[in-house]
């Protein structure tokens, strides 16, 4: 099987640490600033999501991986005799539903992604483990899904506070959320689901402990942040697999947020140590 190097694919991605534009990395600057960022490779990536063809599939892909900071996979395509890989899903027509099963836990006081499992305590919501195979962790950090007993059409909203060893398409609920759908002594269930926007109408939190950042009520699962520099430009924040934003200090940020339907927020905010501090805005439904 044999592979060209896709030359300008790699060329763009390599400009988002790079001073200057080549012409093949240029079509990738979608706002024209001279820059390539998060930003202009989503704007990229609908862009080609309107005329898939196999070679825009495999660009999207790798679009995905190198936003993820997976920046080891090579930059190859595919020739007239392979099939491109189809691209991650984290950008997924909204209302996809999924199926897989539900099992329960006891929830406790301080598991699941930094303090998430605090805020869903702290606004009476169900929560949820999700499974390590549908996203690449940990995008569903925060995500907000309603869940339908597939049996008997019940179902309940539950906040994703942590990940689990659940197999493709399954979630592990706290025993009051899985109670809402069936009895604890069906032990399993078949299900689906699908993520809905969190209910709020109030702006994301930001908080800061440390150097690391958790950003609360987002509407809908983020997929990048990345900071304003002093020159105008934007870089990339580094998330751990625990959904921590790290690196940053108490002050004022302008920070740009990406979900993961590709809506984009920019926000003016001063962290405080300590404290969950309200931004400007939230995605739109």
């Amino acid at each position: 099987m044999k592979y060209r190097r896709r030359t300008a694919l790699a060329a763009a991605l390599c400009m988002i640490v790079c001073t200057s534009l080549s012409a093949s990395a240029a079509t990738y600057d979608m706002d024209g600033d001279r820059n390539i960022t998060v930003f202009d490779l989503v704007l990229k990536k609908r862009e080609m999501m309107e005329n898939p063809d196999s070679y825009a599939l495999y660009d999207m892909l790798m679009i995905d991986s190198h936003i993820l900071g997976l920046q080891n996979i090579p930059l190859y395509e595919p020739d007239e005799t392979t099939t491109a890989p189809a691209p991650q899903w984290i950008i997924e027509p909204k209302h996809t539903v999924h199926t897989g099963q539900a099992t329960y836990y006891t929830i406790g006081s301080s598991v699941g992604y930094y303090d998430l499992n605090t805020f869903a305590r702290n606004n009476g919501l169900y929560t949820c483990a999700f499974n390590k195979k549908d996203f690449t962790l940990p995008i569903p950090a925060g995500a907000y899904l309603r869940v339908t007993n597939q049996k008997n059409g019940s179902s309940v909203d539950v906040y994703v506070v942590d990940a689990s060893g659940q197999s493709k398409g399954s979630l592990d609920l706290d025993k009051s959320a899985f109670q809402q759908i069936s009895a604890l002594s069906a032990g399993r269930l078949n299900i689906s689901w699908e993520i809905i926007p969190y209910p709020t109408d109030a702006p994301m939190l930001y908080s800061l402990r440390s150097s690391q950042l958790q950003i609360l009520q987002h509407k809908y699962p983020i997929y990048s942040l990345e900071k304003r520099n002093a020159d105008g430009s934007f870089s990339a924040v580094t998330r751990n697999v625990y959904g921590i934003f790290t690196g940053l200090k108490a002050g004022q940020y302008t920070f740009r947020i990406t979900d993961i339907y590709g809506n984009i927020v920019v926000d003016t905010v001063t962290l405080v140590s300590g404290q969950s501090v309200a931004g400007n805005y939230n995605f739109p439904e």
